[in-house]
């Protein structure tokens, strides 16, 4: 009987050893395991939410830039525009009172004539 207790009390000690060993090779297997995988999926995980997170950051500043370089040229256009035809404007409101004056100038100076006309042929009448 004490021979038998002492053998399994052996296997015992021994299973025990045997179950520490694995214990911290399992502990140690673990943890690589973990860091690996950690580590993967880190990587994965960050490249994808780095990906989604740029497209989208793109897509708002393009639209924010394409809002604001087209308010700008729609400025510059209407200023341009706007310049272009105050010029013309001005230009063409000369041109026709340029060209009404030298009608009232030449009006007058008909009307002038016509008075002279008046004036010679009353003195003609006159003379005669």
């Amino acid at each position: 009987m004490l021979i038998s207790i002492c053998r399994i009390e052996k296997k015992e000690i021994v299973y025990r050893s045997w179950g520490k060993v694995g214990a911290r090779v399992g502990a140690r297997v673990g943890q690589e395991l973990g860091q690996e995988l950690g580590q993967e999926l880190g990587q994965e995980l960050g490249q994808e939410l780095g990906q989604e997170l740029v497209q989208e950051l793109g897509q708002e500043l393009g639209q924010e830039l394409v809002q604001e370089l087209g308010q700008e040229l729609r400025q510059e256009l209407v200023q341009e525009l706007g310049q272009e035809l105050r010029q013309e404007l001005v230009q063409e409101l000369g041109q026709e009172l340029g060209q009404e004056l030298e009608l009232g100038q030449e009006l007058e100076l008909g009307q002038e004539l016509g008075q002279e006309g008046i004036r010679v042929g009353e003195e003609e009448e006159k003379g005669e």
